[in-house]
C-alpha cells in the first residue's frame, strides 16, 4: 500500500478527498495510515514534517543509546580480559617462583649427596691409614651448610604428592 502513496507523492499532485477514502478502504493498518494520508496528501505539510522530525529524533536517540550500550559492553569486555590476564600472570609468577625454589632445592640436595659420598670415601681412606683429616673437616663443614640450605629450600610439590607411587623396600630390590 505504501508504494501507492509514494507513487502519487512523486507524481507531484495531491489526492482529493475521494481518493483518500478509496485508499483508506484498502488499508491494512487503519487509522495511522489514514492520518498520514490526510496530512500528507491533503495539505498539512508542516504537521507531516514535524511528525517526521520527531520520529527521526526518537530514532537518533535510540541509536545513540544502543551505541552507548555497545561501547559500554566492549569496555567491560576489555576490562574483564585484562583482569583475567593479570590473574593468569599472578598464577604464572607463583608457579615460576615454586619451580625456581624447587630447582634450587634439588641442586642443594645433589651437592649434599656428593659431599656425603666424599665424606664416606674419606672416612674409608682414613681408616685405611691415609692422612686426609683436613679435607674431611672441610667437607663436614660444607655438609652442614648444604644441609641447612636443603632444609630451608623445602617446597611443597603438589603434583608429586597426589601420585600414588608404590613403596619400594630394600629387600624387594635385586641387589647384585
Amino acid at each position: 500500500m505504501a508504494h501507492r502513496f509514494y507513487a502519487v507523492a512523486n507524481a507531484g499532485r495531491r489526492l482529493n478527498e475521494q481518493e483518500v477514502k478509496t485508499l483508506n478502504r484498502s488499508k491494512v493498518h487503519g487509522g495511522f495510515d489514514e492520518f498520514l494520508c490526510r496530512r500528507f496528501f491533503i495539505g498539512d505539510d508542516q504537521a507531516v514534517e514535524a511528525t517526521s522530525v520527531a520520529y527521526r529524533e526518537r530514532l537518533n536517540r535510540a541509536t545513540q543509546e544502543i551505541e552507548g550500550r555497545d561501547a559500554a559492553a566492549r569496555k567491560e569486555h576489555n576490562l574483564a580480559c585484562r583482569s583475567l590476564a593479570r590473574e593468569y600472570d599472578a598464577v604464572l609468577a607463583v608457579v615460576k617462583d615454586k619451580l625456581r625454589k624447587k630447582k634450587k632445592e634439588t641442586a642443594a640436595e645433589i651437592h649434599l649427596q656428593e659431599v656425603r659420598a666424599r665424606i664416606e670415601a674419606l672416612t674409608e681412606y682414613i681408616e685405611g691409614g691415609f692422612e686426609l683429616e683436613e679435607e674431611l673437616e672441610r667437607l663436614r663443614d660444607r655438609e652442614i651448610s648444604l644441609d641447612l640450605d636443603y632444609g630451608l629450600g623445602s617446597v611443597s610439590d603438589p603434583s608429586l604428592s597426589r601420585l600414588e607411587l608404590p613403596e619400594v623396600f630394600g629387600d624387594s630390590v635385586d641387589q647384585e
